[in-house]
């Protein structure tokens, strides 16, 4: 299929090569399939570290940059938004014709000597086109993964009901007439209530699941986010989504307020 891999990124010329870009080349993505934006101050910063990969100018700021993505494309281009700090892409599913070796992942088999919890994804390509197809079919344009890097709780299955979509990897069917109100510390949130409120449903691959430091390191939303401001954040978008959002106060391992999305059935 005809898409393309979009990287916005921020302070992380060095640690993006070694990172997000590692993870495509060992899956032989074709260079000219992916783009990195940054804002204009560190174009030539990146064009000096990755010579080989066209850097476009854009804005800083998250959801600015992913707007400015969304109107650097024509409507209905298949977009996939990656992170800059991902290392690694699992499954516990094979994603081959005859899926012969997916058994080995199911719950049932634990304890059982052939038993894996999951997998590295085998082929990121062949992903990416079975959930576009996914999209094509369902009549949807926002896809995710499953947001818990443990294959234990992952399944074949892909959901359409209302279901969180982490911005680290996810796909777009490209949609102009996108605009986020919230904070950047929320922006994923807010994309899965918004894209739900439009279409009805969101499709998430509950077979695939992300490995990446989320908030950690330098770089990113890393350098602004404060314990007031994800509070601010996640307050404001609870009230523009009252039906779909309540606020998570801070608890002795996550000491940020946080969201949870209401279970919600799909309605089309």
């Amino acid at each position: 299929m005809d898409w393309v891999i979009c990287i916005p990124s921020y302070h992380r010329s060095e640690s993006i090569k070694s990172n997000t870009l590692a993870v495509l080349d060992s899956y032989n993505i074709p260079y000219d399939r992916i783009k990195i934006f940054v804002s204009p101050p560190e174009v030539e910063t990146y064009k000096k570290s990755i010579p080989h990969i066209e850097i476009v100018p854009s804005i800083i700021g998250c959801i600015a940059n992913r707007n400015f993505i969304r109107h650097y494309y024509p409507e209905g281009q298949r977009i996939v938004y990656m992170d800059d700090d991902i290392f690694d892409i699992s499954s516990v599913c094979d994603f081959s014709e005859s899926h012969e070796n997916c058994h080995i992942f199911k719950k049932e088999n634990l304890g059982k000597d052939f038993y894996k919890k999951q997998m590295r994804l085998p082929n990121l390509s062949s992903f990416l086109d079975y959930t576009f197809s996914i999209l094509d079919k369902e009549n949807a344009n926002l896809a995710g993964i499953y947001p818990i890097k443990n294959g234990f709780f992952a399944s074949h299955r892909y959901t359409t009901d209302l279901r969180y979509i982490c911005g680290g990897l996810y796909l777009e069917r490209n949609i102009h007439d996108i605009k986020l109100q919230g904070m950047e510390y929320s922006e994923d949130f807010e994309r899965t209530c918004l894209f739900y409120k439009m279409n009805g449903k969101v499709i998430r691959v509950e077979s695939v699941m992300l490995h990446t430091p989320y908030y950690k390191g330098q770089g990113g939303l890393v350098e602004t986010r404060t314990i007031e401001r994800s509070e601010e954040a996640q307050r404001l978008l609870a009230s523009l989504y009252p039906d779909y959002l309540k606020v998570i106060p801070p608890t002795k391992s996550n000491r940020f307020w946080n969201l949870k999305i209401k279970r919600i059935k799909c309605s089309k």
